[in-house]
C-alpha cells in the first residue's frame, strides 16, 4: 500500500518555487533575524531574535511538543519568524537576512526534492513574503562562537524548552524518522512472530 502524505496540495508547483537565497558579504541587511531550536531534558523550544539596524525589536520563544526534534524546532523557528514579518511592517527596509546555527536545516531548504511538512511551509512563506516585495536570504552561522545576536536566539530557545504550560505548545507532529523506526520494528516484531 502507497502512503500519499495529506498536504501535497500545499506544495508549491516548481514554477512557482522560490529560490532559497543565501546571505552575501556585500549586501547590507537592515533587518536580521537571528533563530536556534533547542531540546533541553528531553523538551523542545525555539527562538528568535529580530534585530531592525542592529538593535533588538523582537524576542520570540515557541514551546513544541517532547516528541518533536531539535531539527523541527530549527524549522519552527523558521516558520515563526517569517510570520513575524508580516507583523513588522515598520521597519522600512524589506531586505532580510535569517541567520541559523543549523547547516541541516539550510541544506533541507535548499534541496527541491525534500518535501517534509515544515520545509514547505516555510516556502510557502517565502514564497508569500516575495509577493509582497520581502528579499528574504538565508545564512548560517557557527553556533556558541560569540556572536551575541545567535546568543539571544539560543537562549529563549533553552527558555521556551522549559516552559511547563502545556497551552504554549505550537507544534506536535511525531519526527517521520520516529515514525518509520517504530514502523520498522513493528514490521521486525510481526515477522519474528
Amino acid at each position: 500500500m502507497i502512503h500519499i502524505c495529506t498536504y501535497v496540495h500545499t506544495w508549491l508547483h516548481p514554477v512557482q518555487r522560490v529560490n532559497i537565497m543565501e546571505t552575501s558579504a556585500q549586501t547590507t541587511y537592515p533587518t536580521e533575524i537571528y533563530m536556534d531550536g533547542s531540546k533541553v531534558r528531553g523538551k523542545v523550544g525555539a527562538g528568535v531574535a529580530i534585530y531592525s539596524v542592529k538593535w533588538l525589536v523582537r524576542q520570540c520563544k515557541y514551546r513544541l511538543q517532547n516528541c518533536c526534534s531539535n531539527n523541527q524546532a530549527e524549522h519552527i523557528a523558521i516558520l515563526k519568524s517569517l510570520e513575524q514579518l508580516r507583523n513588522l511592517e515598520d521597519l522600512g527596509s524589506r531586505i532580510v537576512a535569517i541567520y541559523t546555527d543549523s547547516r541541516v536545516t539550510l541544506a533541507l531548504l535548499k534541496n527541491i526534492s525534500t518535501h517534509s511538512f515544515l520545509t514547505e511551509e516555510i516556502r510557502n512563506e517565502v514564497q508569500h513574503l516575495t509577493t509582497q516585495n520581502w528579499s528574504i536570504h538565508f545564512g548560517w552561522v557557527k553556533a556558541h562562537s560569540g556572536i551575541e545576536s545567535n546568543e539571544v536566539a539560543d537562549k529563549l530557545a533553552r527558555e521556551a524548552a522549559q516552559d511547563v504550560d502545556e497551552q504554549n505548545i505550537v507544534y506536535e507532529r511525531i519526527p517521520t524518522t520516529v515514525t518509520t523506526e517504530i514502523k520498522m520494528k513493528r514490521i521486525i516484531k510481526w515477522q519474528t512472530q
